[in-house]
């Protein structure tokens, strides 16, 4: 796998950062959200974040100021970050999924008693509850992963639904419940929490594909993510 490390110097900073095309290809790829594909320029809150650099052209907004996540530069990356309170965008025009696989790559700045919410695809919650990741849907204790989860280190993690059963992949696990239940169709698509349930930390990268991926795909995407972004 080719590694682009060409850094944007100063005086380009308005441009895109470069980013790598998903090692799994783009066929099925139904939304893809890059930190370092928004310029410098939108550095601040950001009202909305389009999709890019490749797969469909969406966009996550939030239409109430009070609840912008800011475009902030970190070291030599832009990322996306929540402030745990109230930052919320939703998918514009989300399509409706009967099984999905989903890769992130982000940090949680809280990690404690509570719950935290980073994603809610309708019929699932995903997050963190306590310092364990956790997908949740209704009627049922969720997925827990065995592994801890740490405050401000980058990770990269999948979920994925083929129906009837969840698999979180995160680090070392790779844990399937099949009595999870999820809540009627997967129809929307949310960055930063439910509820009251809100993520609080940064994001570089959220990517979904509409098929059921297995263990090897789901490690070579999940390689590819934790090398890019330096992650765990």
């Amino acid at each position: 796998m080719g590694i682009i490390s060409d850094i944007p110097s100063d005086f380009d900073l308005t441009l895109p950062y470069d980013t790598l095309e998903p090692v799994l290809g783009t066929n099925d790829l139904i939304l893809r959200f890059v930190s370092e594909s928004l310029p410098a320029s939108s550095l601040g809150p950001i009202s909305e974040w389009r999709s890019g650099p490749s797969g469909p052209n969406r966009r996550l907004f939030m239409t109430t100021s009070a609840n912008y996540p800011s475009l902030v530069q970190h070291v030599t990356r832009r990322v996306v970050r929540f402030d745990g309170i109230n930052d919320l965008l939703t998918l514009e025009s989300p399509p409706t999924m009967t099984t999905c696989t989903l890769y992130m790559c982000g940090r949680f700045s809280t990690v404690d008693a509570n719950r935290h919410i980073i994603a809610n695809l309708g019929g699932a919650n995903i997050g963190i509850d306590g310092n364990k990741l956790r997908v949740a849907g209704s009627g049922s204790s969720g997925v827990l992963s065995t592994t801890n989860v740490n405050a401000d280190e980058w990770i990269v993690f999948a979920v994925t639904f083929n129906g009837t059963s969840v698999t979180l992949s995160y680090k070392s696990d790779s844990i399937t419940n099949a009595a999870v239940t999820l809540g009627g169709d997967l129809n929307l698509f949310t960055l930063g929490g439910t509820g009251g349930l809100f993520f609080g930390g940064d994001i570089h990268e959220a990517l979904m594909f509409d098929s059921v991926h297995g263990d090897s795909a789901r490690a070579q995407q999940m390689q590819q993510l934790r090398e890019w972004y330096i992650a765990a």
